[in-house]
């Protein structure tokens, strides 16, 4: 079933989790953003959210997926390399901000 919580709640639930099973985009994100461990959670093995999919091509996390119906392997839940994604988030940044700044004069 489906509860419906609200946002702020949502966001709390992923930052103070200590593992999350996302099948969302901004669950993923918040993941990202928290330092959340994560396992994406996948019905089927086509990219219906491509906006899922690039943001774990983005952060080089794409062995974090699990397909319903596939054998789990347990080498999915292996550690985040959190300096790693951090560093790609900083250069996205910098290189979002230079954008932004040369798109405003």
């Amino acid at each position: 079933y489906k509860e419906t919580i609200h946002p702020f709640e949502f966001v709390k639930t992923i930052m103070q989790a200590d593992f999350a099973l996302v099948s969302s985009f901004h669950g993923l994100a918040f993941c990202i953003l928290f330092h959340t461990p994560f396992l994406v959670i996948k019905d089927s093995k086509d990219n219906k959210d491509s906006r899922l999919s690039d943001l774990l091509t983005t952060f080089n996390l794409t062995d974090r997926v699990f397909v319903v119906g596939e054998e789990f392997n347990a080498t999915l839940i292996k550690d985040i390399d959190w300096r790693r994604v951090d560093e790609i988030y900083k250069k996205m940044e910098h290189t979002s901000r230079q954008y932004l700044n040369n798109a405003l004069r």
